[in-house]
């Protein structure tokens, strides 16, 4: 008896040996694929003027930028992407994809177009290509390695209209008279860009863009927000007593977030016979930022 407990004593014994001895190995071997690199990765994020990107329609941001024409007159806006590694190894051949509509993004001669880089080193080993797909046009540029814990910012022009068209159509009644009615529409450009990484999964993120004919960001915010605030009480009066509550109360949980960018007008002319404006960074570096919140209206409150 006394030599069976003796047995199963050293068998426990050489057991725990044996998993101690296991964890040492692991302990070891996870030591030195740590030090090889190993457990390395990238962490991308893709930014827009230094403001962080996101592809869930809850975080999606929208950009208004301050228009100094009329309708239907176009303007060139610089338009800076970031893209940031943060993770502790480099990021090699990625290829980073802007898509928007085909007036946004022109298909010029490549030796037409001349994009800026920062640093500058990256420069001579950034390419650029676009292609038509459907309504939109697709810009890519093929990066270079970006280190880890390094960033680079690529710089390019787009041309955007005032997000708004207005005007008459005539209509019949239905007995037969004919009546003339006005309207008014707003839009958003969307913007769609992918990151395909080479050993990672990509990275997909959006927002959108309004251009508001305006002198400046108060302007601009007080025409955002009209339209807005006129659906809002609408919605409000349409609504039972108990619904209009919960709005009021839960709003907040509807709420996005619009930021403002105003430009300098750098150059003016006419193309074609219609006005064009080139707008620049205020003193070549810089933007005026203004940011408010605004509701989006629930569908499902009755």
């Amino acid at each position: 008896m006394n030599i069976n407990i003796l047995i199963g004593l050293l068998c426990l014994l050489f057991s725990g040996l044996g998993v101690i001895a296991t964890l040492i190995s692991i302990r070891f071997a996870c030591r030195i694929a740590k030090k090889s690199g190993a457990f390395k990765t990238t962490k991308m994020q893709v930014s827009f003027f230094g403001e962080n990107l996101y592809l869930s329609e809850k975080d999606r941001l929208s950009f208004c930028f301050l228009h100094p024409g009329k309708e239907g007159e176009a303007a060139f806006y610089p338009m800076a992407f970031d893209i940031a590694n943060s993770g502790d190894a480099p990021c090699k051949n990625a290829v980073l994809t802007i898509q928007a509509s085909k007036a946004c993004i022109p298909k010029l001669p490549e030796n037409d177009f001349s994009i800026d880089v920062t640093p500058g080193i990256f420069k001579g080993s950034t390419t650029r290509s676009v292609v038509h797909i459907g309504g939109f046009n697709q810009v890519s540029y093929a990066l270079p390695t970006i280190g880890p814990k390094n960033a680079m910012r690529l710089m390019e022009e787009f041309i955007f209209l005032p997000s708004s068209l207005s005007g008459n159509v005539d209509a019949e009644t239905l007995d037969g008279h004919f009546v003339r009615v006005g309207y008014k529409l707003e839009f958003l450009y969307p913007i769609t860009i992918t990151l395909l990484l080479e050993n990672s999964p990509s990275l997909q993120v959006g927002f959108d863009i309004c251009c508001i004919c305006a002198d400046s960001s108060k302007e601009a915010i007080r025409k955002f927000l009209q339209p807005i605030r006129v659906a809002e009480r609408r919605f409000i009066s349409q609504k039972s007593f108990l619904s209009r509550i919960f709005f009021i109360l839960f709003k907040r949980r509807y709420a996005k977030e619009a930021i403002f960018l105003e430009f300098e007008t750098h150059d003016s002319g006419k193309e074609g016979g219609k006005p064009f404006y080139r707008m620049g960074l205020l003193n070549g570096s810089r933007i005026k930022c203004s940011r408010i919140k605004y509701w989006i209206l629930p569908t499902s409150c009755s």
